[in-house]
């Protein structure tokens, strides 16, 4: 499958022009908006307000902010001349924060005004300037002033670098058995994988809600660089919440929504759900983490539509696998998307295994990382001599090449020689009318090697016992899935932003 060589910016120009009087993004919370053609004029001078404030191709600009439009202004901005986005999670504590700068070598940073005294901070030798979307205190650069002081009429900074070579973003791996990675996505691989994911069929006239954040794969390309592909009006969300979101969806009338499991957890648990008419909605996306059956079933029931299109992807490889309307199995997250290639091994002996056999899910294609940031080593434990990303996510591939997502090979609890996948007995958990929320970890154990432990947040104003859950359970797996390493209360699972249980979190408390 051929892909244009070119820059990624100029890549989304040529969009930005077949839809120009389209409108592009609106921010919920101020109604501001602008077209695609505004978002074009927009571009143009943020990248030379960046080139006079003294940006330099291969500089690295943190972004540190909530969803808005100048985020993504200044994302295309930077990638004309070939600087890199370091796009990281603004509830970041300065410990985190400061990390980040030493390790990327932070050049700038683009933040809000909340946050002005957390980056000064966390400032490290490396950073030159502060610049501030909204209200800039003193010291600091205005992003409006940056982009104000540009001329009119002008074109995008030449470019002069290798699309295939440049760094046009550093996202960060979710860290959910470990410390997040660097991830380093060229501007080859983030066009590359656009072009893939035509196959999503976002429609020109579609509105789409974005709540995810840009600092995360799904948020920045899937979704926002995807639909802007499209012609489509993306809504963006600043800061998710269940009431105005499905207000959001009635007074925009939403057709598009991508979620990801938490939230669609949330919505099917979620009386208020029933006050607001959500039938404009035609297609749900989900992505990042295993999707229980019975919350898919009540979230089709909400929003009245025939099936909910689950994907597959992580950080490393992008996004791989669609469930489309035209190649839709039910629970599964799809074919490959067209130019990329899957193959099943065992993770032991590296050999494929037969259809319909679990092992670990391996990658092939353009989209696939340049590696990770300052860790050699590590980038050369996850890709093979001949160009396969080895993913760590347990699944199968059946007669018809559906890939089935079964857990994180990390994350397998192992009794007995059993293995037991946290994802499977969270699922069933979930369906207790009881429980909120779960998590499934292993404790440790001399003789079995590890026992199913499961953090349970209860609905409110419900009340079971640990024997209750442990009873629940035992009912209905087979022994070696039984929780016997007990059950502990919480007023919520630690997650990552794209969803993911952070089962590093719940391990760290068993060693309080």
């Amino acid at each position: 499958m051929a892909y244009p060589n070119g820059t990624f910016t100029e890549y989304m120009f040529g969009y930005f022009d077949k839809y120009s009087k389209n409108v592009a993004l609106v921010e919920l919370d101020t109604d501001r908006r602008v077209t695609y053609g505004d978002l074009k004029t927009l571009v143009i001078k943020a990248a030379h307000g960046f080139r006079d404030l003294g940006v330099q191709q291969g500089d690295v600009v943190c972004i540190f902010s909530t969803n808005n439009i100048d985020y993504a202004v200044a994302f295309f901005a930077l990638t004309s001349f070939g600087a890199t986005l370091q796009a990281t999670n603004p509830l970041y504590t300065t410990g985190e924060l400061q990390t980040q700068f030493v390790q990327c070598n932070t050049r700038y940073v683009i933040t809000l005004p909340p946050f002005v005294d957390k980056i000064k901070e966390a400032s490290t030798k490396s950073i030159k300037k502060i610049i501030v979307i909204g209200a800039s205190p003193e010291g600091c650069v205005s992003f409006d002033s940056l982009v104000k002081s540009s001329k009119d009429g002008l074109k995008l900074p030449k470019a002069d670098f290798d699309p295939k070579k440049t760094v046009a973003c550093l996202l960060f791996s979710s860290g959910t058995t470990g410390l997040p990675k660097a991830v380093m996505l060229t501007q080859y691989n983030l066009i590359a994988n656009l072009v893939q994911l035509r196959s999503m069929k976002i429609l020109e006239d579609d509105s789409v809600l974005v709540f995810l954040p840009f600092f995360h794969l799904y948020g920045l390309v899937a979704i926002l660089s995807s639909a802007l592909t499209c012609g489509s009006k993306m809504v963006l969300v600043s800061r998710f919440q269940p009431v105005p979101f499905m207000e959001a969806i009635q007074k925009h009338q939403i057709k598009v929504l991508h979620l990801v499991p938490p939230v669609m957890v949330l919505l099917a648990k979620l009386p208020e759900t029933k006050n607001y008419d959500l039938t404009c909605v035609r297609k749900v996306v989900c992505g990042a983490a295993p999707l229980s059956i019975n919350i898919e079933c009540e979230v089709k029931e909400i929003f009245k539509i025939p099936y909910v299109s689950q994907g597959y992807g992580m950080t490393e490889v992008m996004v791989t696998h669609l469930d489309t309307e035209e190649n839709h199995k039910a629970h599964s997250v799809g074919q490959p998307l067209e130019g990329i290639k899957q193959k099943i091994i065992n993770p032991e002996t590296g050999k494929d295994v037969a259809v319909n056999v679990d092992g670990e899910v391996c990658i092939k294609g353009e989209q696939i990382m340049l590696g990770y940031l300052n860790q050699p080593e590590v980038t050369a434990a996850m890709m093979t001599a001949d160009g396969w990303a080895r993913t760590g996510d347990v699944g199968h591939v059946d007669e018809d090449g559906y890939l089935f997502i079964v857990d994180r090979i990390k994350e397998l609890i192992k009794y007995k020689g059993h293995q037991v996948a946290p994802a499977e007995l969270e699922a069933l958990l979930l369906k207790h009318p009881s429980i909120a929320d779960v998590g499934v970890i292993g404790v440790p154990d001399s003789d079995a090697g590890e026992l199913p432990k499961a953090y349970v947040v209860l609905k409110k104003d419900q009340k079971l016992s640990e024997k209750d859950i442990v009873n629940y359970v035992a009912e209905r797996v087979a022994p070696h899935k039984k929780l016997r390493g007990g059950v502990e209360f919480l007023e919520q699972i630690p997650k990552s932003a794209s969803g993911k249980i952070l089962r590093r979190v719940l391990r760290d408390r068993l060693k309080k």
